[in-house]
């Protein structure tokens, strides 16, 4: 998986664990920050293409689809 960076298109592969509001396997969203970048694991600030918005950790179901 290519590291992630703002603007970058995100799409989910699986739910979140333990969150009832996960996106769900196939929604996508962008890329609005990046958190702790610089450390093992970075936290991203996603806004899903239904006007929601979700924070995502490294370790979460998710693919890089596009990259800037």
């Amino acid at each position: 998986m290519s590291k992630p960076r703002e603007g970058d298109r995100v799409r989910m592969t699986g739910t979140i664990p333990e969150d009832p509001r996960s996106p769900q396997p196939g929604d996508e969203g962008t890329v609005r920050m990046v958190l702790n970048e610089n450390q093992v694991h970075s936290q991203l600030v996603v806004e899903m293409d239904d006007g929601s918005t979700t924070l995502l950790l490294s370790t979460d179901p998710y693919e890089v689809t596009t990259d800037r």
